[in-house]
């Protein structure tokens, strides 16, 4: 019962958010972690690009990862260009929070994350790989490119696949195929 009334509550902030964005903003420094994942998730759909700033504060400083990854997912969702150097400095600095900080940035985009991608991309993670990966993909741009072909010339073989599905969607945004 507590998670359809989390779910109704949502579904109305979301669609009368704008109205709240100040309350959800404020609600990011609660005492209690739920408040504070609750207003990080609802900012993200909300897409309301004045939460950013304090959505980038909340991602690298609170101390309970279930928050900060809502944020790190709430700023992908948003897409503001000034999210970036937050993201590259949590994929940096912040061990175990790469592949959510790597999903934003694919879903925020800028030649600037093609650069930072590109230098990150034989990452001794998998998973982490996976997702510069997916995030190439996303971003879309042929720029992307040599990065994943030179990857893909010494890629195991389980990603071989993902690294050509990357470069069809590339091919595919920006209308090269």
């Amino acid at each position: 019962q507590r998670i359809e009334v989390r779910n109704v509550t949502a579904s109305v902030l979301v669609k009368y958010g704008q109205s709240a964005v100040k309350d959800l903003i404020d609600a990011l420094v609660d005492p209690n972690e739920d408040v504070r994942k609750f207003s990080a998730d609802i900012l993200g759909l909300a897409r309301n690009p004045e939460a950013i700033a304090d959505l980038c504060k909340s991602a690298l400083e609170d101390e309970v990862n279930t928050v900060a990854v809502s944020s790190i997912e709430a700023l992908g969702k948003i897409g503001g260009l000034s999210a970036l150097p937050t993201l590259y400095e949590i994929f940096d600095r912040q061990q175990g929070m790469e592949a959510e900080a790597v999903e934003a940035i694919g879903l925020i985009g800028g030649e600037a994350s093609v650069e930072f991608l590109s230098k990150r991309l034989e990452h001794a993670d998998p998973i982490i790989n996976f997702a510069i990966i997916d995030a190439f993909g996303n971003l879309g741009q042929s720029s992307g490119l040599p990065a994943l072909y030179k990857f893909m010339l010494n890629a195991p073989d389980y990603l071989e696949e993902h690294i050509s599905q990357a470069i069809l969607k590339i091919g595919q945004i920006a209308n090269c195929i």
